[in-house]
């Protein structure tokens, strides 16, 4: 197993943002890690893509190719956009998928192991505005998860990266779950700004 690099310091900055919204406090250990690289990206993407992406590619060569070149070009043309907010409605939603999937050990999909699609999944919930849901699946911890949404490999066009980088979404709700063998189930559930906490 190959150890995943991290950069020697974190951005202070994501950090207390992140932590600035209360509902953050009830997020697991990864979901944390996934909204910190999540948001470095949106609001550092040169620093993201030259300490998180290109030493990930280096150590996985598999990964290189036009996905990788389109990546890199699409998170530097995107520039500097606003964090995403945590926000309890779509936590409570991806959390849920997340453990739907994952304790069935039901193949990736949007739609739920009861057969309700996300658009029904989401309305239900209360949401009314756009919205979006990512869904990807890696190992050896949530950095290489999130950066193989990102990555979008094989993936036309790469629909898990536009939502990540959309100026449209400012909210965002992350759960993971175990999914067996080693790897990490991240479901990451988006909308326009809510009007209710």
């Amino acid at each position: 197993m190959k150890k995943i690099p991290t950069p020697a310091f974190r951005d202070t900055l994501v950090e207390q943002w992140n932590r600035s919204f209360p509902v953050y406090a009830s997020l697991t250990a990864y979901e944390k890690e996934s909204m910190y690289w999540v948001n470095l990206a949106r609001r550092n993407p040169q620093f993201f893509c030259d300490s998180v992406v290109r030493p990930v590619l280096r150590l996985f060569p598999e990964l290189q190719g036009t996905e990788a070149r389109s990546m890199l070009k699409d998170l530097i043309s995107a520039g500097p956009l606003p964090m995403f907010e945590p926000h309890r409605v779509l936590i409570k939603l991806a959390r849920d998928h997340a453990q739907d999937l994952a304790t069935k050990n039901a193949p990736l999909s949007h739609t739920s192991t009861n057969g309700t699609d996300f658009g029904t999944r989401i309305r239900r919930a209360g949401v009314n505005t756009f919205a979006g849901e990512n869904i990807g699946l890696g190992s050896q911890g949530i950095l290489l998860s999130v950066v193989l949404l990102y990555l979008d490999k094989g993936l036309l066009p790469p629909a898990h990266r536009q939502t990540l980088l959309s100026r449209q979404y400012t909210q965002i709700g992350v759960g993971v779950k175990d999914y067996g063998a080693g790897q990490l189930l991240l479901v990451q559930d988006f909308s326009c700004p809510l009007s209710f906490k």
